[in-house]
């Protein structure tokens, strides 16, 4: 995910060399792992919230988009296409320690202020949500 995020490399070049290694051992792994990064999860913890998304059958969702509020860009870590509905995903990894959760309050006041409602989980209570 690292180099995602740094912009060394993109899903769609891992797809291509996933395509290149067709027939090769390990090449299931591979595309299960494409397929996973795909949806642009920026943590483990953001992974295993669109593999719950997905499981549900929840479909209408982007991970990341960028949302502009009063001057900020702020990504989401998911973002419902249909309703004005944020999921952030807290794992004490990225949001521990003051200044993580200072800024954290910050986004969802800003998230609220453009109209969102905000759920939060955590890395803990996030294997616990089963759909209905």
């Amino acid at each position: 995910m690292r180099m995602f995020l740094a912009g060394v490399t993109s899903a769609g070049a891992v797809e291509v060399a996933t395509r290149a290694l067709e027939g090769t051992p390990g090449n299931g792994l591979r595309r299960r792992v494409v397929r996973a990064l795909a949806a642009n999860p920026w943590s483990p913890a953001e992974r295993l919230m669109h593999q719950l998304l997905r499981a549900a059958g929840i479909t209408e969702w982007v991970a990341n988009a960028t949302i502009r509020v009063e001057g900020c860009r702020l990504h989401p870590d998911v973002l419902m296409r249909e309703q004005p509905l944020v999921i952030e995903v807290d794992g004490f990894t990225f949001h521990g320690g003051h200044v993580a959760f200072q800024k954290d309050r910050e986004r969802q006041n800003l998230f609220a202020q453009a109209g969102y409602t905000v759920l939060r989980f955590t890395w803990e209570t996030s294997p616990r949500i089963r759909p209905r």
